[in-house]
């Protein structure tokens, strides 16, 4: 039988081997609710409020993908898909955009920024981010 060492050991192993989002969201209802379905999804989130937390917690933890609103207060997620992508030890995590803003301009600056994918939270469900999510991380392989 398992000591509640040896059985808290496996456990924290266990969420080492599931997928790590960092979920950058300002709208806390929004956050919370992607957070939760991608929790269903078997994967570990870390969520930030901004970039100031975000870069916080890439600071400190091993992130496998990245789920990013553009529009957050103070540095916006542009800025900081730019300054992941030009950081060597973020530039191959793969960034998820999700905006509501849907004009094609927004779009190519987030595919052009190196974005693997470019949502827009009006048009879509927190499964379909959470599926994208789930796809981004599979062709990351």
């Amino acid at each position: 039988m398992d000591t509640p060492l040896e059985a808290k050991k496996d456990s924290l192993e266990e969420n080492r081997s599931m997928p790590t989002i960092l979920l950058v969201e300002d709208d806390h209802f929004l956050g919370n609710l992607l957070a939760q379905r991608m929790r269903a999804e078997n994967l570990t989130v870390y969520q930030a409020i901004d970039v100031v937390n975000a870069r916080n917690i890439l600071e400190g933890n091993h992130v496998d993908a990245i789920c990013l609103d553009v529009m957050l207060p103070g540095i916006d997620g542009f800025t900081f898909l730019d300054e992941l992508k030009n950081n060597p030890a973020h530039k191959d995590i793969p960034v998820v955009i999700i905006s509501n803003l849907s004009q094609k301009k927004d779009i190519d600056r987030g595919m052009q920024g190196g974005a693997a994918a470019y949502m827009v939270k009006a048009n879509t469900t927190p499964a379909e981010i959470s599926a994208q999510v789930l796809s981004v991380l599979k062709k990351k392989g």
